[in-house]
């Protein structure tokens, strides 16, 4: 885990610090992790090692919708940190955060705690909240993390990578006390596509959809779905869903093969997803069940 400072050169060239962050490195070749918002509009981001090594980085992209971001040092023998599996995260785990917040010196910091949370949400912006971007999918826990450890690792009880640390914003949601990671499972595809694509293909279905209940005998309301309200397109066309025979007021029950009961739930499905990919998709139209197989359209660049 390093610390990564953030800034721009001036006239004479000299490194105006602007900001900063932690890191992980990924592989020996010198691949590091951070996020986006820690590395976003900065021009030249130098990387700092426990020992006091400073090294140049290049900026390879970064996802604003999912908070990763890729930087990359001219150093072949580095140790990358062990990576695990955040599909086996559950709730009352081990969980072990490491950073550099408020970028108090080149050693990192240790906070532990335990997995408070699942699949949270957290609607983060910039510091006037111009960008807002909502996050879908994250872990929650109750290690400390502030500024400074965004961009670190937050490791299970094995020492293992689980997830990437994200501290947007949280103390001025009020959510005092809980920390917010990407799950390692979605920054690595996230990885891969920066690094293959230089971009992220993220994937669009194409409504606008609203949360579905039904009652229970007992007059309990139950989250059971998807309701879509509209379908989405530009110019009267239509995305992925709608050319697939999907209509207004049918409600969204699987996707392939998995329950969906919330909206949450479905747009953290369709984040791990990306355009072009098969999707199968069973609705309910009055009463009936009816199955829609297609493919996802490339999410439009100003939604």
């Amino acid at each position: 885990i390093v610390q990564l400072q953030v800034g721009e050169r001036n006239s004479e060239d000299d490194f105006i610090s602007i900001g900063g962050g932690s890191g992980v490195v990924i592989n020996e070749r010198g691949l590091i992790i951070t996020n986006h918002h820690v590395i976003d509009e900065a021009t030249d981001v130098r990387v700092i090692f426990e020992d006091g090594r400073m090294y140049e980085a290049k900026i390879i992209g970064s996802d604003r919708l999912t908070d990763i971001g890729v930087i990359k040092i001219e150093n072949e023998n580095l140790t990358p940190i062990s990576i695990g599996n955040s599909e086996g995260v559950f709730v009352g785990d081990l969980a072990v955060a490491i950073g550099h917040p408020l970028t108090l010196g080149a050693a990192p910091t240790v906070t532990t705690g335990v997995i408070s949370a699942l699949d949270r949400r957290l609607d983060v912006g910039s510091e006037n909240m111009n960008n807002p971007v909502t996050l879908f999918g994250l872990i929650q826990t109750d290690a400390p993390i502030t500024r400074g450890s965004s961009g670190g690792a937050l490791l299970n009880k094995d020492g293992e990578l689980i997830g990437i640390t994200t501290a947007i914003a949280t103390a001025d949601v009020g959510a005092e006390g809980l920390g917010f990671a990407i799950p390692i499972n979605l920054a690595l595809n996230i990885v891969e596509d920066l690094l293959d694509d230089g971009r992220v293909l993220h994937a669009f279905l194409g409504i606008l959809g609203a949360q579905y209940f039904e009652v229970a005998d007992d007059g309990a309301r139950v989250f059971s779905g998807v309701y879509i309200e509209e379908l989405y397109g530009p110019s009267n066309d239509m995305y992925a869903i709608g050319k697939a025979g999907a209509l207004p007021g049918d409600i969204i029950k699987k996707v392939n093969e998995n329950s969906v009961k919330t909206l949450d739930q479905l747009i953290t499905i369709l984040r791990s997803m990306r355009a072009e990919d098969p999707i199968t998709i069973e609705i309910l139209r009055d009463g009936n069940s009816i199955v829609l197989e297609f493919q996802l359209d490339l999410r439009p660049s100003d939604i």
